[in-house]
């Protein structure tokens, strides 16, 4: 029979008790390892270990040429890249344009829209703009 040492704060187990307290120390305050580049702090080695390789390792190899961004992943680095190029969904109420679709649909949701009226061309935007905008004294 296996024996197992279960965390009484969550539902993780583990054959050593070594392990569960090494564990017990996610759910303090208590962060003993420090890391050596930045003020984070971490209750387990291995959590300054991923940090360590997400954050700072792998920032020196994905950083943006156009800005100051830093990323720990090339998918994150060129997802971020469109932002200065590729803003290809463009809002039907307003001027604005959006890298991602989702990011427009958040827009259209917004109460920026709520009961506005479409703007169609350049000319029409100042009209929208102005009754879109006026103040109510």
């Amino acid at each position: 029979m296996d024996k197992r040492h279960k965390c009484l704060h969550c539902s993780w187990s583990f054959k050593k008790k070594y392990l569960l307290n090494t564990h017990m120390l996610v759910h303090t305050a208590v962060k003993p390892y420090s890391c050596p580049k930045c003020p984070k702090k971490f209750a387990q080695k291995g959590g300054l270990g991923i940090h360590m390789t997400r954050i700072h390792l792998q920032l020196e190899r994905h950083k943006c040429t156009l800005c100051e961004a830093q990323f720990s992943t090339r998918p994150e680095l060129k997802l971020h890249s469109r932002i200065h190029v590729d803003k290809k969904y463009k809002c039907r109420l307003c001027p604005d344009r959006f890298v991602q679709k989702s990011d427009l649909v958040r827009h259209l949701k917004s109460s920026k829209h709520r009961g506005k009226k479409p703007y169609s061309s350049v000319p029409n935007f100042v009209e929208w703009f102005l009754a879109n905008n006026s103040k109510t004294t």
